[in-house]
């Protein structure tokens, strides 16, 4: 009994002086890393500013220099600091400290389960947002079994909150949302405190109903969390601006833009407020606000936003990095919108060369910018070029979502839209007649692609009658969604006008051509075709 006393007491005893030993540690290593904000420690440079990424990356370079003999420690600020960065948008410095942490921490020599699982956690929210869902999902699912064997519950709660993002990236959204309940079931539970807690979870299910097209419930869980943030957080704060940026875009995929635009604008404020003006995070809040407006059918607005996100992206470093391919891929889809076909060309091939080089031939972002590619193509009838672009996007989807996700559903239209440019009406009507979403359609601007491609095909059959029952359908509901001043409603009037000259309601026609005539030449660039069909459909009238 003796010997076993003095055994438990020198275990002890030697047990305080490590945990010393790495309080020691950590402290100098933090008034390190805080010297380098006090101007009184640089000397001749103590009037200049430094900001929070110069003292990251002081902090990150003087790690393995400063804690060499303590692996756990260094492994435990690694990832502290692989979570700053992430926080700051710097996601390469994040991924690579992040995935280091995770290998230390989960080791023989350092063995902490429960660090190892957090720092996975993280690396997997990670590759969610850069859209590597094959990566996310063996980070998260690593992640869950070391906070399984932890046993500790709030590694527990971050893991299966990773998890549940990364199952919604591969189309598996059930699994998704039961993954998340989990998270938020166990963020409810006394004593757990893990990252952003409880509203965490219902953002993120916000972020799976809005990823798999249901927006009434994606908004419900938005709001949900808003309210939660804002009582934990105040408004003030990125856990709140994150939750209202989500909001934004479930509003604006059910229609209701103006409420959409009204909350992306402030956002952008309130981004600009937190981040500075020299952020990644601020380039995403302008991508996103144009997105936004360019939904909206204010081209203009949308053009300016778009360009002033990519603006800032040298500066950052980020030139030629995922998300410059993702900001010239919405650029190119306003230019195409626009009519200036030569420029959407050149952004499309920009974006879809930076992702096959960035991600993979097979990425779901390398096929979604091959297929808008194709898709342009295909509208300009050069089908030789567009149809192999097309049919790989397509077979990639459809291998990696079910057949009702919005992803795939977007290349099923252009199938149907490829059938009907090469002749084949009929096979064309049953491909779109088959296009039945058990859940409806997951957006606005989905459903009214598909309203117009049934109008087209019925003016290209020669059912004159349905044709022009169709553009009224497309023309009174982007009237009443987005407004007689917005440019998919001046589109919409041109085709409308174009069908009633068909059936000799040359009043109407001329009516709908001048309404649509001061938005379109407003908003279109010069050279657009839509243009030419508006002067050729008013030449037509001037001339019976």
């Amino acid at each position: 009994l003796s010997a076993g006393f003095m055994w438990r007491l020198l275990e002890t005893r030697a047990q305080a002086q490590r945990e010393a030993a790495i309080a020691q540690q950590v402290s100098q290593f933090m008034t390190d890393a805080f010297d380098a904000a006090d101007p009184r420690s640089r000397g001749a440079q103590g009037t200049a500013t430094i900001s929070a990424q110069q003292v990251l990356d002081r902090s990150a370079a003087q790690l393995d220099r400063g804690l060499a003999q303590s692996p756990a420690v260094r492994a435990r600020l690694r990832a502290t600091l692989g979570r700053a960065y992430l926080n700051l948008g710097q996601e390469a410095r994040a991924e690579a400290l992040l995935r280091q942490a995770a290998r230390e921490l989960g080791s023989a020599q350092v063995d902490e389960p429960a660090s190892a699982s957090q720092a996975l956690s993280d690396l997997a929210v990670l590759l969610y947002n850069q859209d590597h869902g094959d990566a996310a999902l063996a980070a998260a699912t690593e992640a869950l079994r070391l906070a399984e064997r932890s046993e500790a519950r709030d590694p527990l709660a971050k893991a299966t909150n990773a998890l549940g993002l990364a199952l919604s990236r591969v189309g598996r959204a059930d699994e998704a949302v039961a993954m998340l309940q989990r998270s938020l079931a166990l963020r409810m539970q006394p004593g757990v405190k893990t990252d952003g807690g409880p509203s965490t979870a219902m953002h993120n299910l916000g972020q799976v109903f809005k990823a798999k097209g249901d927006q009434v419930q994606a908004e419900q869980w938005y709001r949900r969390a808003l309210a939660l943030k804002e009582r934990e957080f105040g408004v003030r704060s990125v856990d709140y601006l994150h939750s209202a940026e989500g909001l934004a875009k479930a509003l604006a995929a059910r229609g209701a833009l103006p409420e959409a635009s009204a909350l992306m604008q402030r956002n952008l404020e309130l981004a600009r407020a937190l981040y500075g003006a020299h952020s990644p995070l601020l380039a995403d809040a302008e991508n996103e606000l144009a997105s936004v407006y360019q939904d909206a059918g204010d081209f203009a607005a949308a053009r300016t936003h778009y360009l002033q996100a990519l603006a800032m992206l040298p500066a950052l470093g980020l030139a030629q990095s995922v998300d410059h391919a993702r900001y010239l891929n919405n650029l190119a889809t306003l230019e195409e919108s626009r009519g200036d076909l030569a420029a959407a060309e050149d952004l499309y091939r920009q974006s879809w060369q930076i992702r096959r080089q960035r991600l993979d031939a097979d990425d779901p972002m390398t096929l979604n910018a091959e297929g808008n590619l194709g898709r342009m193509l295909m509208r300009q009838d050069r089908l030789g070029e567009a149809e192999p672009l097309l049919r790989h996007a397509y077979a990639g989807m459809a291998r990696l979502y079910p057949a009702d996700h919005p992803r795939q559903l977007v290349q099923r239209l252009s199938q149907v839209e490829l059938r009907m440019r090469r002749g084949e009406l009929a096979r064309a009507q049953r491909e779109l007649d088959a296009l039945r979403p058990a859940a409806g359609w997951p957006s606005t601007q989905l459903q009214r692609r598909r309203d117009m491609l049934a109008a087209e095909l019925a003016q290209r059959a020669g059912d004159r009658a349905a044709a022009l029952r169709g553009w009224e359908r497309v023309v009174q509901a982007n009237q009443a969604e987005l407004g007689s001043a917005a440019v998919p409603t001046a589109m919409a009037r041109v085709s409308l006008a174009e069908a009633l000259l068909a059936v000799e309601r040359r009043d109407e026609a001329r009516a709908q051509l001048q309404q649509a005539r001061p938005v379109l030449v407003a908003q279109l660039a010069p050279q657009a075709e839509l243009l030419r069909r508006l002067d050729a459909g008013q030449q037509t009238l001037a001339l019976r």
